[in-house]
């Protein structure tokens, strides 16, 4: 939660204020987008698995059918890589987005997470550059 409110804080400042926000949490501040993007992954995937389990009228009990092997594991590990990187890109094209209720809410997100990062990186180098002004 605390990831949340220093997500929006963060957005909702001036220039000088993001530089405060950044120096004061430097150490932790991309774990705690890293943290905001997983959350949001782990909600998407959630959320597909329930619609799915829904569509199919899944009772509880899984039975195995058909002779084909399969490896659900390596699929849910790449489902999970192409939906982190859909986040930290902002770019949707394919099925990230299919089965979950609201995709616009979690493009949203995306992009929010998008422009954070391009501002952290900016105002690092605006930071360390004023740093550099000041001990030369």
């Amino acid at each position: 939660m605390a990831e949340k409110n220093m997500i929006k804080e963060y957005i909702g400042s001036s220039a000088d204020k993001r530089v405060d926000i950044i120096m004061k949490n430097y150490t932790r501040f991309m774990g705690i987008v890293d943290g905001y993007i997983d959350g949001l992954r782990y909600m998407i995937e959630a959320e597909k698995d329930s619609n799915s389990r829904q569509n199919i009228g899944e009772l509880g009990v899984r039975v195995q059918t058909g002779g084909m092997t399969s490896d659900p594991t390596a699929k849910h590990a790449i489902r999970n890589v192409m939906t982190r990187d859909a986040l930290i890109n902002c770019d949707f094209s394919g099925d990230v987005l299919d089965g979950v209720d609201h995709p616009e809410a979690y493009m949203k997100d995306s992009s929010v997470v998008k422009m954070i990062m391009n501002l952290y990186k900016q105002d690092r180098l605006n930071a360390w550059g004023n740093l550099q002004v000041v001990f030369t």
